[in-house]
């Protein structure tokens, strides 16, 4: 069975490639393969050889590992903000609404895309570009955004490295299988603690505002 799909996952990527698209079809892939063994121990070489093309054929797009690492990273955080602009625009004026609406929406981002989050906050990338660099201050820009609307400062970098720490933590406390749980309860019960952890961050801005 397990062979079935992954030749039928193969044939899929290698479809996809002949159809023009192998820079999409080797994130698609190394995405996969992060899932499988860590975003330290796939290669490019494995990469090609899911989707069935030559080990040189990565390198039209990548000139390393590292530059699809970066690719990868960068798509997450651009998508991050997104999520996020969303999430807060839809809370419409309520500042802590917004808020806490960021927060849910950074806490899925990292559930449905742990290989990805992995990649985004990990140690995997040796040479960050000024472009990843861009793309993460955009979503971290934009944290800080929400935490200013609450407090009324200007100044609110600490106050918004203090939740980041928060939610990251949870989240990779999810992704690591740290909640002392079974798996069909994970969601559920991290669904809980994300609610209380934001009910904590939601006071501790209370008392300093």
């Amino acid at each position: 069975m397990a062979a079935n799909k992954a030749a039928a996952r193969k044939s899929a990527k290698k479809a996809q490639y002949h159809h023009g698209d192998l820079r999409q079809s080797l994130l698609e892939v190394a995405l996969e393969l992060i899932a499988e063994h860590g975003p330290d121990a796939f290669t490019l070489r494995e990469a090609a050889r899911q989707i069935g093309v030559s080990h040189s054929a990565p390198y039209r797009h990548f000139a390393d590992k590292d530059a699809l690492l970066i690719a990868i990273a960068e798509a997450g955080f651009t998508e991050l903000y997104r999520l996020g602009r969303e999430a807060a625009d839809a809370a419409a004026d309520q500042p802590r609404a917004r808020l806490r609406a960021f927060g849910e929406a950074y806490l899925r981002f990292a559930i449905e895309h742990p290989s990805q989050y992995r990649v985004m906050f990990g140690r995997a990338i040796r040479k960050p570009t000024p472009a990843l660099r861009e793309a993460g201050d955009l979503a971290f820009g934009l944290l800080e955004a929400q935490v200013a609307e609450v407090v009324g400062r200007v100044d609110v970098h600490d106050l918004a490295m203090a939740i980041m720490a928060g939610v990251h933590g949870l989240a990779m406390l999810a992704l690591d299988g740290m909640l002392d749980e079974r798996d069909e309860h994970a969601a559920p019960r991290f669904e809980q603690l994300s609610a209380v952890l934001l009910s904590l961050l939601d006071a501790g801005l209370n008392a300093i505002a």
